[in-house]
């Protein structure tokens, strides 16, 4: 789970991720433009977006306040497990 906090004008781009990666964003302030596959979605405090992490995706703060989202990524069972720095076995 990721609790962080955009700047006014800041953003990020991530690559894609593994094949059936998802994402769910919750705003908590303010409000983030998340681009996934080249379209932009406009997600404001207290507004939840759930994507498909598998493809580009980014996010940024267009507005003149910082904005404070969450995100939790959920990958496939078998791919890339951060707690360990290894993949892990397939089941």
């Amino acid at each position: 789970m990721w609790d962080w906090r955009l700047e006014p004008g800041e953003g990020h781009r991530s690559s894609d991720h593994p094949r059936g990666t998802r994402k769910v964003l919750h705003v908590l302030s303010g409000a983030v433009i998340v681009r996934v596959d080249g379209q932009d979605h406009a997600v404001r405090a207290g507004d939840t977006i759930e994507f498909h992490a598998d493809r580009e995706h980014g996010y940024r703060n267009d507005a003149e306040e910082p904005a404070r989202p969450m995100m939790v990524t959920v990958t496939p069972s078998g791919e890339w497990d951060c707690r360990t720095r290894s993949r892990r076995p397939r089941q």
